[in-house]
């Protein structure tokens, strides 16, 4: 009898521990289910693969080979075969009210992915319309310093701003060393100037409203003819003007690379740090596809092609060339924050502005 109960006492602990793991599968999911939640990426990879496609609008400077080294890259890492639908843009204001109006119509976006100026960006973010992801749990490369817009933004480039000029008709005791030497008399109708004024709000962070209204005035005393960045790229260099009051450094690098006889006025301090940032429009056809393309863009074989055909890098990953830039200079941000919780106020600056310089 004393055998037959041990019998029963084990046959009882092994019936509990049965139980018990039949417990821990119900509550937990099969193995698989358990791989499948605990890699958010495969799921991601493998709804890509569903939606097939991206449309991207992005800048003319990365060029449809740039587009497709992009797609190419990505789908070679991810066992994929993506299409790539890119459409260039140099207006970015445009593409924002845009998407704008057609989410506010109820209609889908046209891109699955717009990739703007964080200025821009945060015009959809502030009235909800970007997508959130984490991107950090489904990324390692991707980090925080990234990561903006309650997730719905992602720094994929930093641009930064300063006056350019022809090196062959300015001499090297005239190129301005401060952003007031662009007031001085010698540049009236010498100066050519960005039809947008984004520097200038990022500028009026640390100068206040009062002394860049004043600033402002002045230089379109000096009557400056504007232009897209692209456009001023051209005409600086064949000798029109002799100087450009801002000038993106990627412009000023590609043509530099070509020979061309231009370079940016790097002693001149504050430099304005513009963000190249990606997201996803609330209701895009093809979000998953579209996150892929936008996490790529930030590892570093995305960033040794966006920086290959377009210049573009992020300055908050070592060794990039931004990165590379960036050492040793005064570097102005544009303060996040209060573009998040006020973005009113920036475009009330963006008005005044424009209309102070004749662009409006």
């Amino acid at each position: 009898m004393r055998e037959k109960r041990r019998f029963n006492a084990f046959h009882g602990f092994g019936t509990l521990l049965a139980l018990s793991a039949l417990a821990l599968v119900l509550a937990t999911g099969s193995p698989s289910a358990q791989t499948e939640r605990a890699d958010p990426l495969s799921r991601l990879i493998e709804a890509a693969r569903q939606e097939g496609v991206i449309e991207f609008e992005g800048p003319v400077s990365l060029t449809p080979a740039g587009a497709q080294a992009l797609i190419a890259a990505l789908n070679k890492k991810y066992n994929l075969n993506l299409k790539l639908n890119y459409v260039p843009s140099t207006n970015y204001p445009v593409v924002a009210a845009q998407i704008i109006t057609e989410i506010q119509a109820g209609q889908p976006p046209t891109y699955d992915v717009v990739y703007l100026t964080e200025f821009y960006l945060a015009k959809l973010y502030s009235r909800g319309f970007l997508i959130p992801f984490d991107w950090t749990r489904t990324f390692s490369h991707i980090t925080k310093d990234s990561v903006y817009f309650e997730t719905g933004g992602i720094l994929i480039g930093t641009i930064f701003a300063l006056p350019a000029y022809n090196t062959k008709l300015v001499p090297p005791q005239d190129v301005p060393k401060r952003w007031e030497d662009l007031l001085d008399p010698k540049w009236k109708g010498k100066m050519l100037a960005p039809n947008n004024v984004d520097s200038w709000i990022t500028l009026s962070q640390i100068w206040g409203e009062e002394k860049t209204v004043t600033f402002l005035q002045r230089l379109k005393a000096q009557e400056p003819v504007y232009g897209r960045y692209p456009e001023m790229n051209n005409r600086l260099p064949a000798g029109e003007y002799l100087l450009a009051a801002t000038q993106l450094t990627f412009f000023v690098d590609m043509a530099k690379q070509r020979g061309v006889p231009i370079d940016y006025a790097d002693q001149v301090k504050p430099a304005p740090v513009l963000f190249d940032m990606m997201g996803i429009p609330k209701g895009a056809r093809h979000a998953n596809a579209a996150k892929l393309f936008v996490a790529f863009s930030l590892s570093p074989e995305g960033q040794e092609i966006w920086h290959r055909f377009a210049q573009r890098s992020s300055l908050f990953i070592p060794g990039t060339p931004a990165w590379k830039f960036s050492q040793g200079k005064e570097l102005l941000f544009r303060d996040m924050k209060a573009l998040v919780q006020n973005p009113e106020s920036f475009e009330q600056l963006e008005t005044k502005f424009a209309r102070l310089l004749g662009l409006r």
